[in-house]
């Protein structure tokens, strides 16, 4: 993830990890019975549909801001 040969192979192994982790996360919840779990991992996912479009919108125009 850190050290990767291109930005898009590094959000790319940011994201297996990330949607593994929510998959974890969802399936404790059901397990455990915690609600908040779910809403971890919720977020989490939407943490990482973010980045991938901050890093598309980069990687497009090669500047962020608007």
């Amino acid at each position: 993830m850190i050290k990767g040969p291109s930005i898009t192979d590094m959000v790319l192994a940011i994201d297996c990890v990330t949607y593994d982790l929510c998959f974890l996360m969802g399936l404790l919840s059901i397990l455990f019975k915690i609600g908040f779990l779910m809403v971890a991992a919720l977020a989490l996912a939407l943490w990482a549909y973010v980045l991938d479009v901050y890093v598309a919108k980069y990687l497009e125009a090669r500047e962020v801001g608007d």
